[in-house]
């Protein structure tokens, strides 16, 4: 799959100027996942910035959290120009996004959302080299209603006066095709190895139903960690000690890397979020099964067996 949607060229001449990577020399002043009484207690604080974000409108107008303002997912997450559905737009595209909702250099972002959304949100600002300075609300903004006691308000939010919005794009954080190909033709023992994950539901994973894919099956060598198993009540995260034994189950060791897939990349991205939490070095696949499964050259398993 070729990187168009951060524009790979612009991407490796920043890398080669030796821009730090968020994962590296890059210290995280947030932290990756909050709760809902961390943000109770900042709510007016001028240095966070509250994104709320939304598949529809409604979403947000039905009530939310004092002070954030809208971002549609269809913002960070569009169809590319090859027909791959859920792939980042262009550097440019994001940038405009994001400083036309707040964020902008020293403000910590807070993501509210249902956790797949909210969770490629927190990636893709992580591929633009601002992972240090996003958070996601643990829950979203049905754990801020748990309870009845925190403010929630119809009155839309104004978003912070325009700022300037430095981009360190980090081509390492999204894996291509040729990404995972490597880690197939990987030598035994090599170290820090690599774990493809895939985040899709037991059916897609086992070959049992291709869905609307071209091909049933799953990338060779990858393990399951389906999306059901990684949120619990009202879609708040699972804690990192229960989700640590699912990633090791499904390959992932101690100091290994990972690289995260499922349908289309979306789901992906939570599982990015629970990996980064659990202390991995995590990259998404973003054209994801969508893109491998309509390559016929590239090999599944599990597939049932063809006539």
């Amino acid at each position: 799959m070729r990187l168009r949607v951060l524009s790979l060229p612009l991407l490796l001449a920043l890398l080669a100027t030796g821009t730090p990577s968020a994962a590296g020399a890059q210290a995280r002043r947030a932290p990756l996942l909050v709760t809902r009484q961390w943000l109770a207690k900042r709510l007016g604080d001028t240095s966070l910035v509250l994104v709320h974000v939304v598949t529809d409108r409604a979403e947000y107008d039905a009530g939310h959290i004092p002070g954030s303002v809208p971002l549609p997912v269809g913002t960070y997450a569009v169809m590319s120009a090859d027909s791959l559905r859920n792939e980042m737009p262009t550097v440019g595209a994001l940038q405009a996004a994001l400083t036309a909702v707040g964020v902008a250099d020293g403000r910590h972002v807070v993501v509210i959302g249902v956790a797949v959304p909210a969770a490629r949100l927190a990636f893709t600002m992580a591929a633009l080299g601002l992972e240090s300075q996003v958070s996601v609300l643990d829950g979203g903004i049905e754990a801020w209603r748990e309870g009845g006691t925190l403010p929630v308000t119809r009155t839309a939010g104004t978003p912070r006066a325009p700022a300037t919005l430095t981009l360190h794009p980090d081509a390492s954080r999204v894996a291509t095709i040729a990404d995972v190909q490597a880690v197939m033709a990987g030598a035994p023992g090599t170290a820090p190895r690599t774990q493809v994950l895939d985040a899709r539901a037991v059916e897609f994973y086992t070959g049992a139903s291709a869905g609307s894919m071209p091909r049933a099956g799953h990338v060779p060598g990858a393990g399951n960690v389906p999306l059901t198993s990684l949120t619990g009540v009202n879609g708040a995260m699972r804690e990192t000690r229960a989700v640590r034994p699912l990633l090791e189950r499904a390959g992932a060791r101690g100091g290994d890397r990972v690289i995260t897939y499922c349908h289309t990349g979306m789901q992906a991205s939570l599982l990015w979020l629970h990996a980064r939490l659990a202390g991995y070095e995590a990259r998404v696949f973003d054209g994801s099964w969508q893109a491998w499964s309509r390559t016929p050259a590239l090999p599944v398993e599990g597939a049932p067996a063809q006539p």
